[in-house]
């Protein structure tokens, strides 16, 4: 994991820079596939697997707290970029961003970051704990990825995920065009989204402290609730009030890729390898990420809003939450 961080860090710093340089729709699509998979390599599947080593106890929190950085980093760095832009022009504010990507990034993953805590002569939080309340479940043999695939949980937690991170994406991606579709400034539009980010960098911290506090089945019964008030909030944002509800609950309810996955598959499917497992759920959360935007650009060529792709994402997410607590329904 170790090297596989430091080599993402080398190409995810060249392939970002390499943006500055596009001149072609090819290459701008090229390039963005190898800055998605880097990052992924980089941050989404080392994160929970680090995280999942130094954390017995308190998991929700620590990831919560590990991924709250893509919000800060949102709402701070696209401003800059936006002056930036503004000053020097997007090809050197590409080169900008990639430096410093390189000067922060580099030394975490080259120096500071540990895979496991007894490199460094440590033990996971709550190891102690948990190892004597569970001692034979730590010492039995992981049952091969293939025997999930034979599991109705599993099946129904793809399903819920897909359509959940479909319907965050309708949060992430669609918020600021939505808003102006109906008659707000693209500044107005533009300082919501940052306030939106600011929710989403706490919130990731606050959707981790629920999955610590409650069982998976009240958890993502909350995050399903929450996603649908933030995407309430775009349904009715044309009053202010409502927009409220938007900056809130649709930046708390978009944590939950990064943050229920890697819990989820400690929790539900502790049975099975860690990384195997965390892997094959992030591809599937990926897969609703990747579908989202089409989903949602194909019903606003159709109808020229997007308040209906986010009321067929409410409807969507209540489906998926009744499939899902049925199925789960033996789970404490």
């Amino acid at each position: 994991i170790k090297r596989l961080m430091m080599s993402a860090t080398i190409v995810l710093f060249a392939s970002y820079f390499s943006y500055s340089l596009v001149s072609s729709l090819f290459m701008l699509y090229l390039i963005t596939i190898i800055v998605s998979i880097s990052i992924t390599l980089l941050c989404i599947l080392p994160l929970g697997i680090i995280i999942h080593n130094w954390f017995n106890e308190k998991s929700g929190l620590a990831i919560g707290v590990a991924f709250m950085g893509s919000g800060i980093g949102g709402m701070i760095l696209n401003s800059l970029a936006g002056q930036w832009i503004a000053l020097y022009g997007w090809r050197i504010a590409y080169q900008i961003l990639a430096v410093i990507m390189l000067v922060v990034v580099l030394p975490c993953t080259f120096f500071v970051i540990r895979v496991h805590p007894k490199d460094v002569g440590l033990s996971s939080l709550g190891e102690v704990s948990v190892n004597s309340k569970i001692n034979l479940n730590n010492n039995s043999e992981k049952l091969p990825l293939s025997d999930a695939f034979r599991s109705t949980e599993f099946w129904a937690f793809c399903l819920c995920s897909v359509i959940l991170n479909i319907s965050v994406n309708s949060l992430l991606y669609s918020g600021s065009p939505h808003l102006t579709n109906i008659g707000y400034s693209v500044t107005f539009s533009a300082n919501i989204v940052s306030f939106f980010m600011a929710s989403l960098a706490l919130g990731k911290i606050l959707l981790g402290k629920i999955y610590d506090s409650f069982n998976i089945k009240t958890s993502i019964a909350i995050s399903s609730m929450i996603i649908i008030l933030g995407l309430t909030g775009l349904i009715f944002g044309n009053y202010y009030l409502m927009l409220g509800l938007f900056i809130i609950f649709g930046g708390i309810g978009s944590a939950f890729n990064t943050i229920a996955t890697p819990i989820i598959a400690n929790k539900i499917f502790d049975r099975y390898e860690y990384s195997s497992i965390y892997g094959v759920l992030s591809a599937v959360g990926s897969f609703g990420s990747v579908i989202g935007p089409i989903f949602i650009g194909f019903t606003f060529d159709m109808t020229n809003s997007y308040i209906p792709s986010f009321i067929l994402s409410i409807g969507l997410i209540i489906i998926a939450n009744i499939i899902f607590q049925f199925v789960m329904r033996k789970r404490v």
